[in-house]
């Protein structure tokens, strides 16, 4: 067979632009498929010309328009569009060529399979003609057709686009007008043969397109040229239509028009339908002629068809034809009219919507009224066929009721349309048995079964239905004795189907008398319905009182009757009787029963009538008196229920038995034996509460929401009448009795409970809202002023929470802005000052002294006696250890922080004010500083303190904020506080102290906002300087020279007086006078504190003879601790004016401060000597700070130098004394113990001892104190480490670590800690624990080489180059007292990895640690811990890796894998190589026996290599990315000169050296370097090769006997075979092997 006959096809881009062919061999014209080759919508249609377009791209974009793939046409089709605006951004239009060639292909492209393509093409062509403007008018006629098909696509998109394009270019409704008018006969012609013409074989090629594209296309293409033609005839006028008559006949005309109405596609059905009805409304001649071909395009065959989608239309389409065309209802061919309608009514609505039915109403409201072939029968098989339609399983149930509605409809037209005799026989049989399913469905007629809610309201209708009560009559009667019966023969109550059958009659009868309630609205039906309706309730009456109320659906039917025909009930005497009868005798007797929630409906119904009130009462005393009490509190609840109660009634307020009972129900519940009573909750309980029992149980619900074990039942009850029946409380809340409601409820609120205490919050808001709306605002806030003010001076264990009686007062304070309301919120000042005097009072720890502004003038309070610091003061407190005084200050400041008070009160106010409230933050600041220091509050905990911590950082802003104000006379409110203030300043006593601070802030704060109040600087300053020490009062003094510093800094007096106390203190005695020394040395620091500059001013030999006289009273035991302090001070400041003086007083000021440190003063607390020890520490470092000072005099370095060791001594002992005591609540002890640890961090490691103190410094409170230990300890360990190396190296000694340090990890602290222990700092038993630690890894880090330490004889053959001996022991010691397991277990508990949530460590340098420098003590923690499992790696691998890998707990194992190749394995591979590195470039690498190292962090590798003979032996060893968990690997690179047995040895050897040496992997090279250089030793080059390895990487190992050369054995065996001898090559013996 021929290769040609394979030939592929012609692409189409060459039979399309080439000339068209017939693939068969045929002419175009000779195969119908073919046939429509000339219309511009065939597949087929000529292709344009395109040898004139310019541009070779559109050339290519054209012919892709040809392609079959759709992506290719949309993709050319994009880039037409981009070339357009590319042209038209330049301002050039679209040449001609383009234009012809575009026109010819766009009527095809537009109708394209492709939904993007049709879009695409209809934007190009708006393009297209906007750039061509005018010149595409001559080539409109071609186009305008497809274009204006193209706006009604079926797709919403596609007809978008081309609406958008189309409005582009023809912008106006005028324009647009006009092409319809203008282009009309093109438009049409197109559009004739588009119908008429085309089929899906002329559209779409069937070889490349499915079926079901190309029949979608057609009908898209059919449909839309159909509308275009409705459009047309909708918008021109009658004349232009004539003009193309003749082509508007040729379309109407055609058969194949109309049978479009029968097509699957919806859409083309709709574009049938509506140029139907268009003709119709606007030009019925063009269909008239042809009545017979619509009959049968619309009766015969589209009633037939499924018009799902379009069956509203249709139907509607029906009515037209039926209206305009009077023969629509003749017979016309052998099949019956109706026959053809009855088919399309069997096929329902076809998903229609709901007023589809009434379009087929419509349509049969067309019929004449004579003339039809129309009898029983037939009216009959009309109403079967529709109740078909309707009970379809496809019929929406939402369209039922319009469904039988038309169904009705069409039943009473058609019955009026045939004879008498058979209209009662249609009625009988087919709208009859619907009324009777309604009422009781039966299985034989279930196909008039109506169902859903309204399926009475639906049946009612057919009563209207002409003659339907002739028929009715007699089954009406029927149907009442049918319901008679079931209720009289209804299941007894022990009957298991009791409950099925009452319900079914109870069904029954509602659907009865709701049928009933319409068949009143026809007057024929009247008396039917009251002899039914009498036959029915006096049965049912009688079955009631017979039956004890067992069938309730005998009741059900009484009260059905009453609620569907009460009234016509009312107007019948009979019926009114018959009721009237029942509901007094036998509704109470009978409320018990099953009947019962039907007979209290039944009574209410019966409200109007004589008998109601007794049969009420009656009824109500029966149910109170029940003992099933849930039977009585349900049944109660449906009796009293507001929606049935009558308005206006008052038997239930009058009910005493029923007022009763909703109290002891109301007792019951807050003792929460039972749920709360209706009334809670019930909205309309008025009317039937009166007013005393409303009171009385919101009283007792009041009473006891703060008993213990009620409160919640009572939050309930409140919470139910607020959410409820909030109407309820207004008239109790404005009673005396609503205040202490709201106070209760406010004291809920502080509930440990959140429930409760949420719910109490919920309540109180709405109470709120209730006061302001019921009382308005002004009475709001006096009722709320009561409950604050018994609640802010009230502190006990019930008292309402400060800070919930402080949110309500700012709620309201908030919202009101006269001021004369505000400043009743202001809480009394002598009530506070009085509340605030036991604190003030109290006695003051001296320790206070470090951290007050008036310093050492403390010492001068109450006349130098002092009590214990933890004063105990006798006074109430709230829950939270609150006083009163603390209270009203935290009430003020969140009330009024952000309030201008100053401006909203008197002068004699605000002084008070002021004065109380900064004596309030005052003490509290002094608290904060050390607890117990006037036991303003009692609590220490994290919480508390904070709270404490923002309340004195928020009052001393508000304070500093009332003194800048700038109000109306703020400067004569400010000067009259701190009158006030300095009248509170006589004498010595404790609050004469707080006043001097307070008054010395309040005017530093003035001065430094240039406010200068006249009274305060009145006078001369250096007079009243003057007065105040002629008084005696230091105190005041000392606050005026703080508070005046700037002022008085070039004061004379001061200046004199400075003189003068030096001199005065020159001659003193001060064994005999030691009162006044003290006050001279409290006015002189005071002095020279802000006035250092006066020093000059003191004759250098006056200080001199000062010095000498005072320093000697540092080593007196007689003279206390506080004038040693002061003395101190003075001596710190004044030394540096004399450092240049030659005396023995420096040596005198060293042994003093030696003494005070090693003696404590035995009348002294501890407390009493803190102010001591710092000014002997500032003292200390003022010293050393001269020392350092080249200038200095040589007798102070002399003596420092001398002193250096007992000096460091005497720093340790200071150190362990303080130690004792937690400095957490304690800050002088802290400023104490971190300027000791400074001091003695600053001091030289040799000079510190007795390092087995300081391990148990270690365990200390203090964190300053453990840090210093831990630092010296730091230091101390290298200077150890040296000597346990030698002791270890030359006498062989077993290193152990201290024993002290191992007993401060025997045992890991719990993990179990609050976060509130981190709140402050870390936990001091975690810190000692893992600082311990540190010191442990310092031994590790510390461990030295000999020959660094000592240079040794070189004889000598103990191998001291080697520390992993000290290590190793070290390792030894923590595995055998297990500690590592330990300390393990502790890190990754703590870091999450046991409970599966392991921390993000990569903000964490794990390599490194430095102590608090993270944001929180946790992470802080975290870090260290972190940082400890990277030294247990580094120092301790293979004990850490046995630790893994024995853990017991498999997430554990996991997680810690994980973690570490995360977050530790990098560091650890970067600090092992990097110690490769670091040992590789210190080797001699000269040396014989020298390898080349290289290291590849990047690949975790290490290679070491060895030369020989030109060649490399080379191992890698790789650590894997978890290592070291994961083992070093070794492996071979290059093996030289060994053979492969003795190299895998070698390899495991280095692997297991890296693996047993703490994955040394320097031990490993060097094994592994001896390996290769032991077996290299002694050998000699070949003979023959004159090489050392042979080319098979061997060694010369065969050996001469007799010359003792070596050989290779590959190049013996070439000598041998190319010499045919076996004599040795060099001597010729014959070559034995040796």
């Amino acid at each position: 067979m021929s290769k040609k006959q394979f030939k592929a096809p012609a692409s189409s881009s060459r039979v399309g632009f080439g000339q068209p062919s017939n693939p068969f061999g045929a002419s175009s014209s000779s195969s119908p498929a073919f046939g429509s080759g000339g219309s511009p919508l065939s597949y087929l249609a000529e292709q344009p010309d395109l040898a004139p377009v310019s541009d070779p791209n559109v050339v290519v974009s054209f012919k892709n328009l040809s392609k079959k793939d759709s992506t290719t046409k949309a993709k050319a089709l994009e880039e037409l569009q981009s070339w357009i605006t590319a042209k038209h951004n330049a301002g050039e239009p679209v040449e001609n060529a383009f234009l012809d060639a575009w026109v010819k292909v766009y009527p095809r492209i537009s109708i394209d399979v492709s939904r993007r393509v049709r879009q695409l093409a209809h934007t190009v062509h708006g393009q297209t003609c906007i750039s061509a403007g005018k010149r595409v008018a001559r080539h409109m006629p071609a186009v305008v057709g497809a274009w204006l098909a193209g706006l009604h696509d079926s797709d919403k998109v596609v007809a978008r686009a081309a609406q958008d394009a189309f409005q582009q270019v023809f912008s106006s409704p005028e324009k647009q007008a006009n092409l319809s008018k203008i282009y009309q006969s093109s438009i049409v012609s197109f559009a004739r043969d588009a119908v008429l013409k085309e089929s899906p074989s002329s559209l779409s090629d069937e070889r490349t397109t499915s079926k079901e594209d190309s029949e979608a296309k057609y009908n898209r293409v059919i449909s839309g040229n159909i509308f275009v033609i409705n459009d047309l005839l909708i918008k021109l006028d009658p004349a232009e239509i004539e003009k193309c008559r003749d082509t508007y006949d040729q379309i109407f005309a055609e058969k194949t028009l109309w049978a479009f109405i029968s097509s699957k596609d919806v859409q083309l059905r709709r574009s049938i339908m509506r140029l139907f009805r268009t003709c119709i409304e606007k030009h019925q001649h063009f269909v008239t002629p042809y009545v017979t071909l619509l009959k049968e395009a619309f009766l015969s065959k589209a009633t037939l068809r499924h018009q799902t989608g379009s069956s509203v239309e249709f139907t509607e389409t029906l009515v037209v034809l039926a209206r305009s065309i009077p023969s629509f209802w003749e017979d016309y061919g052998k099949t019956s009219v109706f026959d053809r309608v009855e088919s399309y009514l069997k096929q329902g609505s076809q998903s229609g919507p709901a007023h589809f039915w009434d379009r087929i109403a419509i349509l049969f409201s067309t019929m004449p009224t004579q003339g039809l072939d129309l009898d029983a029968d037939r009216a009959q098989k009309i109403l079967e066929s529709l109740q078909t339609g309707i009970i379809r399983k496809d019929e929406l149930r939402s369209s039922l009721e319009s469904a039988w509605s038309c169904y009705f409809t069409i039943a009473d037209q058609l019955v009026q349309r045939i004879d008498p005799d058979g209209r009662l026989v249609v009625l009988q049989n087919m709208v009859l048995p619907i009324v009777r399913q309604a009422v009781r469905p039966n299985q034989e007629d279930a196909a008039w079964f109506i169902s859903g809610p309204k399926a009475i309201a639906i049946a009612a209708k057919a009563l209207s239905i002409t003659d339907f009560e002739q028929v009715a009559s007699e089954s009406w009667v029927n149907m009442a004795i049918d319901i008679v019966e079931r209720v009289q023969t209804s299941l007894p109550e022990q009957s298991k189907d009791y409950i099925t059958s009452q319900d079914a009659v109870r069904t029954e009868v509602e659907k009865w008398f709701a049928l009933q309630k319409h068949a009143l609205s026809i007057t024929a039906f009247e008396p039917l319905v009251d002899s039914t309706t009498y036959l029915i309730l006096n049965k049912a009456c009688e079955q009631v009182k017979t039956r004890n109320g067992k069938p309730y659906g005998a009741a059900a039917a009484i009260n059905a009757a009453l609620v569907n025909i009460g009234s016509f009930i009312n107007a019948k005497e009979r019926l009114r009787d018959l009721i009237a009868s029942f509901v007094a005798s036998h509704i109470h007797d009978e409320i018990s029963t099953p009947s019962g929630p039907f007979l209290i409906s039944i009574l209410y119904y019966c409200q109007d009538f004589a008998e109601f009130e007794n049969a009420w009462s009656q009824t109500l005393k029966v149910i109170l008196h029940a003992t099933d009490e849930q039977w009585r509190d349900q049944t109660l609840r449906r009796f009293l229920d507001p929606k049935q109660l009558p308005s206006g009634f008052k038997l239930a307020v009058q009910s005493e038995d029923l007022q009763h009972f909703v109290l002891e129900q109301v007792h019951r519940s807050v003792n929460g034996v039972e749920s709360y009573p209706l009334f809670v909750a019930n909205s309309s309980s008025s009317s039937f509460l009166s007013d005393t029992t409303r009171d009385q149980a919101l009283a007792d619900l009041t009473a006891n929401l703060h008993i213990e074990g009620h409160s919640t039942s009572a939050l309930a009850g409140l919470d139910a009448i607020v959410k409820g029946n909030k109407q309820l409380l207004k008239p109790y809340l404005t009673s005396p009795d609503g205040a202490q409601l709201i106070q209760n409820l406010l004291r809920s609120m502080d509930s440990k409970d959140v429930h409760e205490a949420e719910v109490a919050a919920t309540i109180n808001t709405s109470i709120q809202a209730i006061l302001s709306t019921t009382s308005g605002p002004t009475n709001s806030i006096e009722s709320m002023l009561a409950v604050i003010e018994q609640g802010l001076y009230d502190a006990g264990s019930n008292s309402v929470s400060i800070h919930t009686l402080a949110d309500e007062a700012s709620k309201l304070v908030s919202t009101r802005n006269d001021i004369e309301a505000v400043a009743k919120f202001l809480p009394d000042a002598d009530k506070w000052l009085e509340a605030l005097a036991p604190f003030a009072t109290a006695s003051i720890p001296r320790s206070l002294a470090i951290t007050n502004s008036l310093g050492g003038s403390l010492y001068l309070v109450g006349n130098d006696e002092f009590s214990a610091s933890s004063a105990s003061v006798k006074v109430s407190r709230d829950s939270d250890g609150f006083p009163v005084a603390l209270r009203i200050a935290f009430y003020l400041l969140k009330v009024f922080g952000q309030q201008d008070v100053q401006t909203n009160i008197s002068k004699e106010a605000f002084q008070k004010i002021y004065s109380a409230f900064g004596l309030a933050v005052q003490l509290a600041s002094d608290e904060l500083s050390l607890a117990g220091a006037n036991g303003l509050w009692k609590s220490r905990d994290v919480d508390t303190d904070e709270e404490m911590t923002e309340f004195v950082s928020a009052g001393q802003r508000l304070l500093k904020e009332w003194v800048k104000s700038k109000g109306k006379d703020s400067i004569e409110k400010v000067d009259a506080a701190c009158q006030f203030i300095k009248s509170k300043c006589l004498g010595t006593g404790p609050l004469s102290f707080h006043m001097s601070r307070l008054l010395a802030n309040t005017v530093s704060t003035v001065l430094d906002e240039g406010k200068v109040p006249n009274s305060l600087v009145a006078s001369d300053l250096d007079t009243e300087l003057k007065e105040l020490r002629k008084d005696g009062n230091i105190i005041l003094l000392t606050a005026y020279m703080t508070a005046y510093s700037t002022l008085a800094s070039n004061s004379t007096y001061l200046s004199r007086t400075c003189n003068e106390i030096i001199a005065n203190l020159t001659g003193l005695d001060v064994e005999t006078e030691s009162g006044d020394a003290l006050k001279q040395l409290v006015i002189l620091n005071a002095i020279l504190k802000d006035y250092d500059h006066l020093i000059e001013t003191i004759a250098k030999q006056r200080l001199i003879f000062y010095i000498k006289h005072v320093v000697p009273w540092l080593e007196s035991t007689s003279i206390h601790a506080s004038l040693k302090s002061e003395l101190c001070k003075s001596l710190v400041l004044l030394l540096p004016a004399m450092a240049d003086i030659y005396g023995e007083h420096w040596q005198n000021q060293i042994d003093g401060i030696m003494h005070i440190w090693s003696n404590l003063p035995s009348e002294s607390s501890v407390d009493a000597t803190l102010p001591l020890y710092q000014s002997t520490l500032k003292l200390f470092n003022v010293l050393g700070s001269l020392v350092s000072d080249e200038d200095t005099n040589e007798d102070l370095k002399d003596a420092w130098k001398e002193a250096g060791e007992s000096l460091s001594d005497a720093l340790l002992s200071l150190l362990v004394n303080l130690a004792a005591g937690s400095d957490v609540d304690n800050q002088p002890l802290r400023v104490v113990n971190e300027l000791l640890a400074r001091q003695i961090s600053a001091a030289p490691p040799r000079k510190i001892g007795r390092l087995d103190e300081l391990y148990g410094l270690m365990v200390a409170e203090s964190s300053a104190v453990q840090r210093t230990a831990y630092d010296i300890l730091h230091r101390q360990i290298p200077l150890a480490q040296e000597q346990i190396s030698l002791d270890a190296a030359l006498d062989n000694k077993i290193a152990r670590l201290p024993e002290e340090l191992l007993s401060l990890i025997l045992e890991s602290p719990p993990v179990s800690y609050d976060s509130a222990s981190f709140e402050r700092a870390m936990p001091p038993a975690i810190r000692t624990y893992l600082s311990s630690w540190l010191l442990v890894f310092d031994h590790f880090r510390r461990v030295v080489s000999v020959p660094l330490i000592i240079k040794l004889p070189e004889d000598t053959n103990t191998d001291l180059s080697k520390s992993d001996k000290v290590k190793s022991d070290y390792s030894d010691h923590l595995k055998d007292g297990g500690h590592l397991d330990t300390l393990l277990l502790f890190i990754f508990t703590f870091l999450g990895h046991a409970s599966g949530r392991p921390i993000d460590a990569s903000k964490f340098d794990v390599a490194t640690y430095g102590f608090d420098l993270q944001e929180s003590p946790t992470k802080d923690v975290q870090w260290l811990l972190s940082h400890l499992y990277f030294l247990c790696l580094q120092y301790l691998p293979s004990l850490t890796k046995a630790w893994w890998l024995d853990s017991k707990s498999r997430q554990i194992r996991v997680n810690v894998e994980s973690w570490t190749e995360k977050y530790i394995s990098p560091h650890i591979i970067s600090t092992t190589l990097d110690a490769v590195a670091q040992w590789a470039a210190k080797e001699d690498a000269t040396s014989d026996e020298a390898f080349i190292i290289k290291v590849n962090q990047r690949a975790r590798e290490v290679r070491a290599s060895k030369e020989i003979d030109d060649q490399l032996l080379t191992i890698s060893i790789n650590l894997p990315p978890t290592f070291p968990l994961g083992q070093a690997v070794v492996e071979s690179v290059s093996r030289v000169a060994v053979d492969e047995k003795k190299w895998n040895s070698w390899l495991l050897n280095c692997t297991g050296v890296i693996a047993f040496s703490n994955n040394s992997l320097i031990d490993g090279i060097i094994a592994f370097r001896r390996n290769v250089n032991g077996a290299l030793k002694g050998q000699t080059e070949c003979a023959i090769c004159y090489s050392l390895v042979s080319g098979e990487k061997q060694l010369p190992t065969k050996k001469c006997g007799t010359c003792k050369n070596a050989f290779h054995g590959s190049c013996l065996y070439r000598w041998f075979k190319s010499s045919n001898s076996s004599s040795c090559p060099l001597c010729r013996t014959s070559f034995n092997y040796s």
